[in-house]
């Protein structure tokens, strides 16, 4: 079973959790969401994760569906 994760922020905390969840096994980065998703994105291509970028946190759970946030 794979766990799928909403990492919220890209900043320090944000960015080490969702590095986290990218290398163990059985995680899977459902989408990232920060007020820019300019950051989002950017955070997604630095960590070579293939995931949506999102601005708005209702809109974030509501199209990823995550198991955990």
């Amino acid at each position: 079973m794979t766990v799928r994760v909403l990492s919220i922020g890209a900043g320090n905390m944000g960015r080490s959790h969702t590095l986290a969840y990218h290398q163990l096994p059985g995680f899977e980065v459902a989408g990232i969401c920060t007020r820019s998703t300019d950051t989002a994105a950017k955070l997604a291509s630095d960590l070579e994760v293939d995931c949506p970028a999102f601005d708005n946190f209702a809109q974030a759970l509501a199209e990823t569906k995550p198991d955990a946030v």
